[in-house]
């Protein structure tokens, strides 16, 4: 029973090719989308070819080795069922390595067709197994790498430049400073000090002041360069400008007799910068006081929209409604996504609404002092958070500031009779448009209006004013308007930097699980192949008792003794060859069984007295050995005699 069940381990391999053909399957999974090259990390062609050609032999060399046990255990069990001859049972015997001999001895087909299904099987294993490496291929994948920690352009990052005045300039959108000399005569000493507080003005620097005109005229952005190359992507987040608004609105009703002499204002922009807190004086010299720090920046906008016009008893009537819009400068975080695709750009910008807070001027200015014609520079030290406040608090109220004055200003609504547009309700057609006043400064500077996105249809008398003036002015307008200003700052000024992600998309060649079917379809044939005859050889074995050695000397040696037919016809070929093995050997009709002859007893053997040996012998010298064991049953329990024999 030991022996039967060793045999048994023998045979579970195909649990073994089970396992390797679900590992290489998983294998295929695992490495599917993953780099085959690259700067980063990946595993190389030549060990991926390699480990799927070890996991595709181990899977057939486990199959064949199965195969093989299954087949020389049913063997054993057809020679001792079934008389074959010579020939046969040696065609049978070199069958799986010799595919010719199976023309040798055509009684195979009919008399030992599973061993044949056995050796074909192992005949087409390699190409059985051939098949699962291809289904893996390489081609290029559109993969993303991540570059941590990379530098990319920013707005408003703290200060850490040399805290010279022209260093300082660089970082500020509206810079200016406040300069006095002082003298003194102190006994031996005489001599002079250059005073100089530091201080964010209200003027805009020539880089924003084309920046937001540039912006407001031409209703785009500029987005900041790729930091690295093209098909790349990256998110940053910072504080920048924005409004805080509140609208508000009321009816009005206009009457008169001579339409060409009323005006009616129909856009009014105004800015006011009001100051918190009493003046702080800096020094006992009373020369300064932060006249332009703590200022919250108010802009106001109201505008009228035309409802209808009538006209009963040449009286003219038209109904507006006047909306106001109150602002008042704030921060809060942006959080910007930039996306680069080959030779184009995109930029995409939300505003946390949780970090809107109001903003105001600042801290207070900063004393900075040299002497004689010494660089000037500031008389703090590096990092030094009032003043990193101080730049960055200008430089968040420059935009709102520039772009309120831009915006600023008054225009009249016109009316003219003999237009185009006739609207149902009117007696006679009319159309509307804005009075410009060349020589006033409002008037020039409310000009950016008509060309910007709060101008729906804006014409004026030089244009072909056919349509009605309308304006589209709300806080979304404004904050989208002030969000391209601050992307375009960044793109022109390209002073402030922070640290990032970037996530790059490259084409890599990768691995692709492209025809899992190349590995499903051969291992499931083969296993389902495999499995009824393995099936079929483990029963063998049990029913053997003995599990035969596969291709052994032993095996043959102990198996061929005792029969004297065979023994004189062996003698005849000892010299081995083809030639030599005598014919009526080839056509001896064989069977494995208890031979009738018995054995003499041999000297030191464990043998005590003559026996009957089990072998090869003709059909007329052997017992089959199902027979001898009915027969010894059957002594046994009537206990007239017994019957020695032994198996090898």
């Amino acid at each position: 029973m030991t022996m039967c069940g060793h045999g048994l381990d023998r045979h579970m391999d195909h649990g073994t090719a089970l396992t390797l053909a679900a590992s290489h399957y998983c294998f295929f999974w695992l490495l599917s989308g993953s780099p085959a090259e690259g700067p980063g990390p990946h595993l190389p062609q030549t060990y991926a070819t390699t480990m799927s050609m070890l996991l595709a032999n181990g899977f057939g060399l486990s199959l064949k080795f199965s195969l093989s046990l299954a087949f020389t255990q049913h063997l054993w069990r057809l020679v001792r069922d079934t008389p074959l001859k010579m020939s046969t049972v040696d065609a049978l015997l070199s069958l799986r390595g010799a595919p010719l001999a199976l023309f040798d001895s055509p009684a195979i087909f009919h008399k030992a067709s599973p061993l044949l299904f056995m050796a074909v099987l192992i005949w087409f294993m390699p190409i059985a197994t051939g098949f699962p490496p291809g289904a893996i291929s390489i081609m290029p994948i559109n993969t993303t790498f991540r570059i941590a920690d990379a530098t990319v352009p920013t707005f408003n990052a703290p200060y850490t430049g040399d805290y010279s005045i022209g260093s300082v300039r660089a970082h500020l959108l509206a810079p200016s400073e406040h300069m006095v000399a002082v003298s003194y005569d102190k006994g031996d000493f005489q001599g002079s000090y250059l005073f100089n507080y530091f201080v964010p003005g209200k003027w805009p620097t020539l880089l924003l002041r084309r920046v937001v005109e540039k912006t407001i005229t031409t209703r785009n952005l500029a987005i900041p360069p790729s930091p690295r190359g093209t098909n790349l992507s990256y998110h940053t987040a910072f504080y920048g400008p924005y409004l805080s608004c509140e609208e508000s609105s009321r009816q009005r009703l206009v009457e008169t007799k001579n339409l060409q002499e009323t005006f009616e204002t129909g856009y009014e922009a105004t800015i006011n910068m009001s100051g918190h807190g009493p003046p702080k004086r800096l020094t006992s010299l009373p020369i300064f006081d932060d006249e332009v720090l703590n200022k919250t920046v108010t802009f106001t906008i109201a505008h009228d929209e035309l409802e209808n016009v009538m006209t009963l008893n040449s009286t003219w009537k038209a109904t507006f409604t006047k909306r106001v819009l109150r602002c008042t400068s704030a921060k809060a975080v942006y959080r910007v996504q930039y996306q680069y695709n080959s030779h184009t750009s995109s930029v995409e910008v939300s505003v946390d609404k949780a970090t809107i807070s109001p903003l105001t001027g600042g801290k207070g200015p900063l004393r900075v002092s040299a002497i004689g014609n010494s660089p000037i520079r500031l008389l703090v030290s590096p990092g030094d958070q009032l003043f990193s406040d101080i730049i960055q608090q200008s430089n968040l109220l420059a935009p709102i500031i520039h772009m309120a004055e831009r915006l600023s200003g008054k225009l009249d609504i016109a009316w003219e009779v003999g237009g185009k547009d006739v609207s149902p309700f009117r007696s006679r057609p009319f159309r509307t448009f804005f009075r410009i006043q060349h020589d006033d400064v409002w008037g020039r500077d409310s000009l950016l209006l008509l060309l910007s996105k709060l101008c729906k249809d804006c014409p004026d008398r030089a244009s072909n004013p056919g349509h009605n003036v309308d304006l589209d002015i709300s806080a979304d307008i404004l904050n989208s308007l002030l969000i391209n200003i601050t992307i375009s700052v960044i793109a022109e000024a390209g002073v402030w930097n922070t640290r990032a992600d970037l996530y790059e998309q490259v084409w890599v060649n990768s691995y692709s699980f492209s025809r899992p079917i190349n590995i499903i379809l051969p291992y499931s044939l083969a296993l389902l192949c495999c499995l009824p005859l393995i099936s079929l050889g483990i029963l063998s074995l049990y029913r053997n008792g003995v599990p035969a050695i596969d291709g052994g000397l032993f095996q043959l040696l102990v198996t061929t003794r005792g029969s004297q037919s065979i023994d004189k016809l062996a003698a005849q070929g000892c010299l081995g060859g083809e030639r030599n093995i005598p014919l009526e050997l080839k056509e001896m009709v064989v069977i494995y069984g208890q031979l009738e002859s018995e054995v003499p007893m041999m000297p030191n053997s464990r043998v005590r007295e003559p026996t009957r040996i089990v072998g090869f012998g003709p059909v007329d010298e052997v017992v089959p050995l199902s027979k001898v064991g009915s027969r010894n049953r059957k002594k046994d329990r009537s206990g007239k005699g017994e019957t020695t024999w032994s198996r090898k």
